[in-house]
């Protein structure tokens, strides 16, 4: 017998296939949380919940074989709070009717197969907290109100198709930690407004082509970005020295892009830095020139960094990973401390020489360590 008071159900993690039932629609006025994930379930979304009736606040069908898309229905949740669909074949855009849905705070649709350009309105309200529509094909620009979600914390957009330039209004999202806009086809350059995100922990925008310089954006005395990643676009002029003036910065992520100049000195006082990748610096797409004699390593220019790897970059304190290959550096491998954490090291395709130093000994626990492509000898 089926109890029209149901509000809560979960058959989360079991190994249910087909259809939901359409017994289901009987619920439509009590349930407000349905769990459904990490099944077996195929075919459409849930049609018999998507009526007039429903007080859904939150409904979970993710790690399932759901398909199709996801209907203009949808708008009928306008209770709902937590909208989980990830990792099922879901096609299709995201449906306009979306806007009428004024309560939700999470929006998760990362990992299916949806397509088309975003709503310019995604949902309607100020509540929405966390958006993820990571590994899809949505394509087009990003809505130039986006700064209307004041309460965003997490925006994942990465691997998708999306084009154009970020937004100036992203710099209203006072309390954003993650903006992750990576694997997408982004161009233009670099609002200045994203230096005001005092909040930003996370900032991942590699694989595209963004151009232009990189900064200055963020100011050193109140940073909270731990990690910041422009790698694989078209950035020119010298590094971004910014960001290691920034006090919690953890892994930095500069390579493939068409930067110039010297490795700056002020990389040193960064503390916390636990990976530096500046490999190729100079041999982003923008920046390329064929040569006509072989480079095993694949990078093709006649443009490189100058200089020599300053002897302070090795004795960063909690330093684990250091990429430096391509960059057609000179002068001599610094010794590391007896005290170093370095576990990853590549150097290759630089013009370094002298002798490798003792202190990489056998002693030194390396997992990587890659001086190839060099003048250097033991």
């Amino acid at each position: 017998m089926i109890n029209p008071r149901l509000q809560y159900l979960s058959l989360a993690d079991n190994c249910l296939s087909g259809s939901v039932p359409s017994t289901i629609s009987a619920f439509n006025q009590s349930l407000t949380s349905l769990y459904l994930s990490l099944n077996l379930f195929t075919g459409l979304i849930l049609s018999h919940l998507l009526t007039t009736e429903t007080v859904l606040k939150t409904i979970d069908v993710s790690y399932n074989m759901f398909s199709g898309s996801i209907p203009s229905t949808a708008g009928n949740w306008v209770y709902l709070e937590y909208m989980y669909l990830y990792n099922n074949y879901f096609t299709g855009p995201i449906p306009p009717e979306t806007a009428y849905m004024t309560q939700t705070t999470e929006m998760l649709l990362q990992y299916n197969f949806l397509s088309g350009p975003m709503p310019n309105v995604l949902v309607t309200g100020d509540f929405l907290q966390i958006f993820n529509c990571r590994t899809n094909f949505i394509s087009g620009t990003i809505p130039s109100n986006i700064g209307y979600y004041g309460n965003l914390t997490s925006v994942d957009n990465t691997d998708n198709l999306f084009h154009g330039t970020l937004p100036y209004s992203v710099g209203n999202l006072q309390i954003l930690a993650l903006l992750s806009m990576s694997i997408n086809r982004f161009s233009g350059v670099l609002p200045q407004s994203l230096g005001s995100l005092t909040s930003l922990v996370t900032l991942l925008l590699h694989s595209n082509y963004f151009s232009g310089t990189s900064g200055p954006m963020f100011a050193s005395e109140y940073g909270s970005l731990e990690a910041f990643d422009i790698s694989d676009n078209n950035f020119k002029g010298p590094l971004p020295d910014h960001v290691f003036k920034l006090p919690l910065i953890e892994v930095v992520s500069l390579a493939r892009n068409c930067f110039t100049g010297t490795i700056p000195t002020n990389i040193c006082s960064a503390s916390n830095l636990q990976k530096l990748s500046m490999s190729g610096l100079s041999s982003g797409s923008n920046c390329i020139r064929p040569v006509f004699f072989p480079v095993s390593s694949g990078i093709y220019t006649s443009t490189y960094m100058q200089g020599s790897i300053p002897d302070c970059i090795l004795q960063l304190p909690n330093l684990l990973g250091l990429e430096m290959s391509g960059n057609a550096l000179t002068g001599v491998i610094p010794a590391l401390p007896h005290d170093s954490r370095l576990v990853n090291l590549s150097l290759s395709h630089n013009r370094l020489k002298g002798t490798i130093p003792e202190s990489f000994g056998p002693h030194f626990k390396f997992g990587v360590m890659d001086l190839s492509f060099n003048k250097v000898y033991y």
